[in-house]
């Protein structure tokens, strides 16, 4: 998490957090492939949706705007370039990371 609070308070979203991008070495864990990392305000359109769908955050998979009341709801559903990635996005795959990591690989005994 450290290196993700890093990233985006320099104004970054890595846009490829999943668990193929986290590497363990001993207690400590390094968030690599920053391939596809991009400043917040970058109006790039071709990189919607990158990485792993299983841990991408909801709404990037869905490329729409989900759970918005009707009257907070912009004009159109679908994503602009400047509203399509932010660091609550990278923060949601960390907790899929972390669902996946409880429900799959903890000792169920």
């Amino acid at each position: 998490l450290s290196a993700l609070e890093i990233l985006h308070c320099v104004g970054w979203v890595h846009h490829d957090v999943s668990a193929r991008n986290i590497l363990c070495m001993g207690q400590m864990g390094k968030l690599v492939d920053l391939e596809y990392a991009k400043h917040m305000d970058s109006t790039t359109v071709h990189e919607v949706r990158m990485g792993m769908l299983g841990f991408m955050a909801c709404k990037v998979k869905a490329q729409k705007y989900l759970f918005m009341a009707p009257h907070h709801a912009p004009h159109s559903t679908t994503f602009t370039a400047s509203s399509r990635f932010n660091p609550l996005h990278d923060m949601e795959s960390i907790w899929w990371i972390s669902m996946w990591v409880l429900y799959y690989h903890v000792d169920q005994d």
